[in-house]
């Protein structure tokens, strides 16, 4: 709990072998367990996690404690997931989902049906996606969990937004950052901001979406987040080529670029290359000169020959 997590490790790792002496099986499963969620939740050690994870879920299975196993399950979904491994991820969550029904625990069915709207999300499946983080959102209601419910409702307009169905991924995202900014979360109403920035800039809203996205750009400056200050640049950027304004879009588009770089985000700078590239003035060399003045004399003397 004060976030010294080796030294738990440590101790949980002497208590795990005192109860193996001990005969105390429940004891080994939940110290595993314990293990397993300090490994991958605070310390990234995502392959040491699940070993630990799956022990703790086969010494549960094998007491008969449904509960053990189902938190497991989730743990190892949770894993996978950040490791990038969605389809064992959407596996994992929708047994631990189905167990957490069975025992009635409806916050942790709850919490894997958003984690499976995550899934599906990732995966490009937007329509089933939309569906599970509906589900969810009903049950955080049914629960009184508003940050649960605002959470589905900011991955609700952002699918939307992905389906191309921009008026309604405004009135979510608006809902959702308003609700975000009463339970103090700053930095995801500025995610709400920026993606309904992008929306007005879509739409062709040119100036309500660059006075979004500046507001989103200071919010995440004041919150030290690099990234979503370089997307808010690189947004603002391309806003600024489409109403023809090159040299502030090149000002932008740079900036953005050169944070891409420090961040070792590459897709981000190869975008705003990109761009950059096509605001690149043309160079006229000697041969472009040439063969324009070429084609320039074919065009009037093919008009003058079929006027003859």
């Amino acid at each position: 709990m004060l976030g010294q997590y080796k030294e738990a490790k440590v101790m949980l790792e002497q208590a795990k072998k005192q109860s193996e002496g001990l005969g105390e099986r429940l004891r080994v499963a939940q110290c595993l367990q314990d293990l397993g969620n300090i490994s991958y939740m605070w310390l990234g050690q995502y392959e040491e996690a699940r070993v630990m994870l799956m022990q703790a879920k086969e010494h549960f299975e094998g007491l008969g404690d449904r509960l053990g196993v189902a938190q497991c399950l989730q743990s190892l979904g949770f894993t996978s997931q950040v490791v990038g491994q969605y389809e064992e991820a959407k596996v994992m969550l929708e047994q631990a989902k189905e167990q957490f029904e069975g025992l009635g625990s409806k916050p942790e069915a709850a919490q894997c049906l958003q984690s499976l709207g995550y899934m599906n999300q990732m995966l490009g499946q937007y329509e089933e996606a939309k569906v599970m983080f509906e589900q969810a959102k009903e049950q955080f209601e049914g629960l009184g969990n508003k940050l649960g419910v605002t959470q589905c409702l900011q991955n609700l307009g952002n699918i939307s937004q992905m389906l191309g169905q921009y008026e309604e991924a405004k009135v979510i995202l608006e809902q959702a950052k308003e609700q975000l900014e009463g339970l103090g979360d700053r930095l995801g109403a500025a995610h709400c901001l920026k993606t309904l920035g992008n929306i007005s800039g879509i739409l062709g809203e040119y100036e309500k979406a660059k006075v979004m996205l500046e507001q989103a750009k200071e919010q995440f400056e004041r919150l030290r987040d690099r990234l979503g200050a370089a997307q808010c640049l690189q947004s603002l950027g391309n806003i600024s080529y489409m109403l023809g304004q090159y040299g502030d879009a090149k000002v932008m588009l740079q900036q953005a670029k050169n944070q891409f770089e420090q961040l070792g985000d590459r897709q981000g700078a190869a975008q705003c290359l990109q761009r950059l590239g096509k605001l690149q003035p043309i160079r006229f060399t000697t041969l472009n000169i040439f063969i324009f003045l070429v084609v320039l004399l074919l065009a009037l003397a093919l008009r003058y020959y079929f006027r003859i």
